[in-house]
């Protein structure tokens, strides 16, 4: 197919010959007299990977942020890791990238007032921090430290830099003893760094940070930022079953209910169904695999919605009327 053939084809007739098309000839569609945003549109998401091709495509004024931010919720880390750095690079970067994302605490974080959620660290140290190392040396998240110690300074508060062991040993710090003020001018700190960080800085962390800053992160406003700690190559199961619990995105509850792996653990189901963030549609396809005794609760828990309470009942419902049915037949 010649120049003239794809500058003057109908578009429809072209869609159906996309991937027939070389590189050089996808590119040459941006000079046609027609080309607009939902071309633009359908060209980014017939070649999501293709780097060549998006390099022109992404940096191209018509992109819209509708279609900017929908292939990045679409993309892997592999493929967040360059085009992320690549946009930011542009001579002119797309605003969605470059706006100050609200974190997990919108609001400044003063350390005396600071609160922390008792629950939630006790989840935390039951879930993924044995309890025999809770008292071992720590670094901070700027060190790259293990995952279990990054949990041990989230859980301990890890001391803020006032409790550095000294100016020779920058970035050290020592467990402190569950110090609750040590614990809030950590946190304050970190939430502080997170408040001056860009959307792409925050994706960029989400990828490759620590656990404490995921955890932080997953709880992040925007929701390219949430979903991005789910893509990171160092979540684990144990995150997820805290992901789960969390007033998240409900992006972020969605995804892990589509995930294979993740679902087959009944605590992550369970948290899912339980969670009043997640969409309906993911609770209606997990609720089946509860059992009896889970669903019996469900019913009457005032914590989840009513729909979901409903759903529950009608579960119950069909399986005692199944082992009814069970039961009169062997009788029979």
């Amino acid at each position: 197919m010649d120049s003239s053939d794809l500058l003057g084809r109908n578009w429809a007739e072209l869609q159906g010959q996309l991937e027939r098309l070389s590189d050089d000839q996808v590119l040459l569609l941006v000079e046609r007299d027609d080309f607009d945003a939902e071309k633009l549109a359908t060209l980014i998401e017939r070649f999501p990977t293709q780097r060549r091709i998006l390099s022109v495509l992404l940096a191209h004024p018509l992109l819209s942020d509708a279609t900017l931010e929908s292939h990045l919720l679409r993309a892997d880390a592999q493929h967040l890791e360059w085009v992320v750095p690549y946009l930011e690079a542009l001579e002119r970067p797309p605003a969605l990238l470059l706006d100050l994302s609200p974190g997990p605490d919108p609001e400044p974080a003063d350390p005396e007032t600071l609160q922390l959620d008792e629950a939630e660290l006790e989840a935390i140290g039951q879930a993924l921090e044995p309890p025999e190392t809770l008292e071992a040396p720590i670094l901070t998240p700027n060190e790259g430290e293990s995952e279990s110690a990054a949990l041990v300074l989230y859980r301990r508060g890890g001391g803020a830099a006032a409790e550095s062991a000294s100016a020779s040993e920058p970035g050290v710090v020592r467990s402190s003893k569950a110090d609750p003020r040590a614990q809030r001018r950590f946190k304050a700190s970190i939430l502080a760094r997170l408040a001056k960080m860009t959307v792409g800085q925050k994706i960029a962390l989400a990828l490759k940070g620590n656990g404490y800053e995921r955890l932080l992160l997953v709880r992040d406003h925007n929701r390219l930022v949430a979903t991005s700690v789910l893509k990171s190559p160092k979540v684990t199961e144990p995150d997820i079953k805290l992901y789960s619990q969390f007033n998240v995105s409900d992006q972020v509850l969605r995804i892990i209910g589509l995930h294979r792996e993740w679902t087959r653990r009944y605590t992550i189901c369970l948290n899912l169904v339980k969670n009043p963030r997640t969409p309906r549609a993911t609770s209606m396809n997990l609720i089946h695999r509860l059992t009896n005794v889970d669903l019996r609760s469900l019913q009457f828990n005032r914590d989840v919605p009513e729909q979901v309470r409903r759903d529950a009942r009608k579960v119950l419902t069909v399986r005692n009327q199944r082992d009814l049915g069970q039961k009169g037949s062997r009788s029979g």
